[in-house]
């Protein structure tokens, strides 16, 4: 179940929604990874290429994390609204942003991961702003010898500003890094 709504928001709050994050006062903190480091030796995949991101975490295990909460809230209040998804138990809200990389090569991807193992969550991506660096979607892997993984993209997602996918949040999945300009992205794990 791969959900994607298109203008998932009213223009005018897409525009609030990029101006504010986009912007020179919303707080990012580095990261030196985009997956939890232990992905990276259990998916020894070739075409996979891990980098830096900045993050802005809302709530993590279901703690408020950050002042700023009230920014995303409208997308947890439509996404129960529109499309009733229960978004009343959060598990996390975060934001990632990345940018082009050093060394970064044409069909990469970062590594593969499922946002949690708990049961009945729904992980839900906002895409804050136009870029280019797909989501990718995975059917499967299978070993191959001593090479690693060879992964099957499912389905390929464009970053499109204002639109929302939504899916089990056990689904293996990934983004590549943009080849130009930010990539930014709301992250939601809502358990049901």
């Amino acid at each position: 179940m791969i959900n994607v709504v298109e203008n998932f928001l009213s223009p005018q709050y897409q525009d609030h929604l990029e101006k504010i994050m986009l912007g020179r006062e919303f707080p990012w903190f580095y990261l030196d990874h985009t997956a939890e480091p232990n992905y990276e030796t259990c998916f020894p995949a070739d075409g996979m290429q891990d980098g830096f991101q900045f993050v802005h975490t809302f709530i993590d295990q279901g703690n408020l994390c950050s002042d700023r909460l009230s920014l995303v809230l409208p997308i947890a209040f439509a996404l129960m609204a529109k499309e009733g998804i229960n978004t009343e138990s959060h598990e996390r809200m975060k934001a990632n942003i990345t940018f082009p990389i050093a060394g970064r090569r044409d069909g990469s991807f970062k590594p593969p991961h499922v946002d949690t193992l708990r049961a009945n969550t729904i992980t839900a991506i906002y895409y804050v702003n136009d870029a280019d660096g797909d989501t990718l979607f995975f059917d499967n892997y299978e070993t191959e010898k001593l090479n690693g993984f060879r992964f099957e993209v499912r389905q390929r997602i464009q970053p499109k500003k204002g639109m929302l996918v939504y899916f089990d949040a056990d689904v293996l999945h990934t983004s590549e890094f943009p080849a130009t300009g930010a990539r930014c992205v709301l992250n939601f794990n809502f358990v049901q």
